[in-house]
């Protein structure tokens, strides 16, 4: 993942089709510090005029990146919703 000019990490593009042309993509946060900060990534993508994110907090020994699947489903889901 690289680093835009503002200094903030950039997106990781998903690995789904219709996802990815609604330009969305996954940003999983840093390892956290201790124990009592969650391992949280997040999924934003574009709906019309509307931006939609979402956050999972991934379970304790797995990585962010691995909420990737389950972050997907869940925005499809969303998506599908909306009017």
């Amino acid at each position: 993942m690289g680093v835009n000019a503002e200094g903030l990490q950039e997106g990781q593009g998903t690995a789904d089709a219709n996802l990815r042309r609604r330009g969305a993509r996954l940003f999983p946060l840093p390892e956290p510090d201790n124990e009592y900060q969650g391992n949280v990534a997040f999924l934003v993508a574009k709906s019309g005029n509307h931006t939609l994110a979402l956050s999972l907090d991934a379970p304790k020994g797995s990585s962010a990146d691995s909420m990737r699947p389950a972050l997907e489903s869940l925005m499809k889901t969303v998506l599908a919703r909306l009017p």
